[in-house]
């Protein structure tokens, strides 16, 4: 997770001394009134992409279940912040983001009496995160183009759903999680941009509640070699809205 940080934390610094050292040679499109002027406090992005969990496969020389593993690795999400930035450059925001991944399949199992049993082997994984970030933004000298970035902290929730044929499992915990995110933006209009982005956030499992059914949820203090990896990478596209 540091070598991943300390290589982020290298392209951002980067690209941003570039923007800084040149603003007026970034883009050669002459600046307007209208886009290069004063820019808005606020700014409201929400995004949808796709993206990869970081954690490593089970150790295991079982097909299937390496099959099913591979599976909830990859996902959907969906990801919105809203930042107000206290001069053209540098502000204060709020990150929320949701993954979700599974896998589902159809398996037959036989009981000590040999009666076989067939239905769902069903599992679904939600994890939520929602934090405090610092944001950092820089502009083209035409004002249509702008590079984004946010570094933050903040809540980071787990929700584990297993159904094996008539059995119902979940899984849930919550764990202290980092964001980071770089991107950029393409202004339609002064107002309105289009962009797309690449996130990264970190995290792991300690301990969790596992339920089973209806029964009282039993707290689950997890080994150091077992600990869930919450971490994951995603690529997204969406809306800028600056007001």
């Amino acid at each position: 997770m540091k070598k991943v940080f300390f290589i982020l934390a290298a392209v951002i610094a980067f690209s941003f001394n570039l923007a800084a050292q040149s603003p007026h040679t970034y883009y050669s499109e002459q600046p307007n009134p209208a886009w290069s002027g004063e820019h808005s406090k606020w700014r409201i992005d929400i995004n949808g992409g796709y993206g990869a969990r970081l954690g490593k496969l089970p150790e295991t020389d079982d097909e299937y279940m390496l099959n099913h593993a591979s599976r909830l690795r990859y996902g959907f999400e969906y990801n919105g912040g809203v930042s107000y930035f206290f001069n053209d450059n540098y502000g204060l925001g709020i990150k929320a983001a949701n993954m979700r991944t599974g896998s589902t399949d159809i398996v037959t199992l036989i009981d000590e009496l040999g009666n076989e049993h067939t239905g769902k082997f069903q599992e679904k994984i939600d994890i939520t995160y929602i934090g405090a970030a610092l944001a950092e933004r820089t502009f083209s000298a035409n004002g249509k183009h702008s590079l984004f970035c946010e570094i933050g902290f903040g809540y980071l929730a787990y929700n584990d759903n297993l159904t094996l044929v008539q059995q119902s499992l979940l899984l849930k915990g919550a764990s202290l999680g980092e964001n980071f995110s770089l991107g950029y933006d393409y202004f339609i209009t002064p107002k309105i941009a289009i962009g797309i982005s690449a996130e990264a956030i970190f995290g792991k499992l300690t301990n969790a509640n596992l339920i089973e059914g209806n029964r009282r949820p039993q707290k689950i203090e997890l080994e150091k070699d077992q600990f869930e990896n919450l971490s994951s990478v995603t690529a997204n596209i969406g809306l800028r809205f600056n007001l």
